[in-house]
């Protein structure tokens, strides 16, 4: 067993999971961390003991817990972020490029500037980036979010009335596919299963799981299924209440869900 330390690096949603060293920290503390030689500051969400075959730890570096100074460094910082955003946004517009600049932000050592964009098309940016390292003379990260990443950053109300699941909770984004449609069984009409991304909604992985071990221990609808010596046509299934209908001729039948399994 060795200690897992769960992190959020300030002004980005994912999170990262690093060995924990020979620094005390608790949930919610500020640390300073490493990447590739650059700091960075960021957030302990928690740490717990895991098997060390467990858990992929990235290759980030703890370096210590954040003082007064990296806290007011990254506030300093943080307000240049819709300057630095205008500056880009006027030589995306004299360049001419298609795209939509979503955010930008320094590093804590201001050794690297992150740009996040979206377009739909792929962009030469190559005279940006010239222009970009000029004025703000640091390393520049241009990074193109995806329709998922960039509608987490916008934010928003989805078909059930409540915030955006990508923009409140969601760490990371699982591949959802129309067979899980299938296996709901629910009506493929597209305006009702997209979001405001345009893709599959990622709600429909939530119960994904249950209703993949549920086919598998059920026949097709509109088979035939023997029930007490009687042969009936499977006719339809509603997993949320856990029952199934069954139909013999005129006879039709409404069963518990675990009767049938146990069948």
């Amino acid at each position: 067993m060795e200690e897992v330390i769960c992190i959020k690096i300030h002004n980005k949603s994912t999170y990262n999971y690093v060995k924990g060293k020979n620094i005390s920290v608790n949930k919610n503390d500020k640390i300073v961390i490493m990447i590739d030689s650059t700091s960075y500051l960021a957030t302990v969400i928690f740490k717990e003991n895991c098997p060390k075959n467990d858990v992929f730890y990235e290759n980030i570096e703890i370096l210590r817990k954040a003082t007064a100074t990296d806290l007011t460094t990254q506030r300093t910082l943080d307000n240049l972020s819709n300057k630095i955003i205008d500056s880009v946004l006027n030589i995306v517009k004299t360049l001419e490029l298609n795209m939509k600049v979503i955010s930008a932000n320094f590093s804590l050592d201001r050794t690297k500037l992150c740009i996040n964009y979206y377009s739909e098309n792929r962009i030469d940016f190559r005279e940006l980036l010239r222009e970009l390292a000029y004025i703000f003379r640091t390393r520049i990260e241009l990074y193109q979010v995806t329709d998922r990443e960039y509608s987490r950053e916008l934010g928003g109300l989805g078909p059930c009335g409540k915030p955006l699941c990508c923009s409140i909770f969601l760490n990371d984004f699982h591949q959802v596919s129309i067979k899980m449609v299938k296996e709901q069984n629910l009506m493929f009409n597209m305006s009702k299963i997209t979001g405001a991304c345009g893709k599959l909604l990622c709600c429909l992985k939530y119960e994904s799981d249950y209703y993949s071990k549920l086919a598998e221990k059920l026949p097709e609808v509109g088979s035939p299924i023997v029930i007490n010596d009687k042969e009936y046509i499977f006719k339809d299934i509603d997993p949320i209440k856990e029952i199934i209908v069954v139909q013999h001729k005129n006879e039709q039948l409404i069963m518990d869900l675990g009767e049938l399994i146990k069948e």
